[in-house]
């Protein structure tokens, strides 16, 4: 009897270590289960991170493509478009560059400026990107002279005077013109010439300091006076020049003015 009993408690013993046993290795995988994200129920999702917007391409835009005068200038702005379908004001940071600074330059900034005629690529260039426009400058192929000219008439002294003050001045703005020749034709009223007053390219140098050129877009005067006794109720006076400018041709201008004698 008491080795029955003996046996039976041992046994007894076994079972129930080995009941704990699985106990304790079943928690265990659950644990390990649970930490490498197998329960996966208490877990919180992440909201995917969005690319960064990229540059697409740079488009270059003007109010104008064409200049029309030397200095003239344009303002270029350079637009980047994303790969998010916005576009950026990138004018400040992109890098210009003309093909031919000799007919149109840029600065930093976009800004054109007209140097001489032709025709000239602008290229900006934004994160790798290049946008260009085509810019077209057609200066005037000659000087082109304007002719202002005044009369009045004076009495003093016992005398009249005929005061005439010629203006000429350069608009092309590109090349110079030279005063080769004036001539001054005073008519009675009768229309009959009865003084003449000539002026050659020596005239006007010996006028205006050595040179009878007058710069591009620059201007200068001759003041003239004559001295005449009343004869006449009307002084009418032809004025006429020929003028050549620094790629040779010649402009000749005529000009009429009245003026009463009283």
């Amino acid at each position: 009897m008491r080795a029955t009993v003996s046996v039976s408690n041992k046994t007894d013993g076994h079972v129930a270590f080995f009941r704990m046993f699985l106990i304790a290795l079943v928690g265990a995988m659950m644990a390990f289960a649970s930490g490498c994200g197998g329960g996966g129920g208490s877990s919180t999702p992440t909201t995917p991170t969005q690319p960064a917007a990229t540059v697409n391409s740079v488009t270059v835009s003007g109010s104008t493509s064409t200049l029309t005068a030397k200095g003239q200038t344009c303002q270029l702005k350079a637009t980047a478009n994303m790969s998010n379908q916005t576009t950026q004001d990138v004018t400040s940071q992109a890098t210009w560059q003309s093909d031919n600074s000799g007919i149109a330059s840029v600065s930093s900034g976009g800004l054109v400026t007209a140097v001489g005629n032709g025709e000239a690529t602008i290229t900006a260039t934004y994160s790798g990107k290049n946008g260009t426009a085509k810019m077209k400058v057609e200066l005037p192929q000659k000087g082109i002279p304007e002719w202002d000219v005044t009369l009045s008439c004076t009495f003093a002294n016992g005398k009249y005077s005929a005061k005439t003050n010629c203006k000429w001045t350069e608009k092309g703005g590109v090349y110079g013109i030279n005063l080769n020749s004036f001539l001054m034709r005073y008519l009675d009223d009768a229309k009959n010439q009865f003084l003449t007053q000539t002026f050659t390219a020596d005239s006007f140098k010996q006028s205006w300091g050595g040179s009878n050129r007058i710069a591009p877009g620059g201007s200068k005067e001759l003041p003239v006076t004559m001295n005449f006794d009343k004869t006449v109720t009307t002084l009418t006076i032809e004025y006429s020049c020929t003028i050549v400018d620094d790629l040779g041709n010649s402009t000749n201008l005529t000009v009429t003015k009245s003026v009463p004698v009283t």
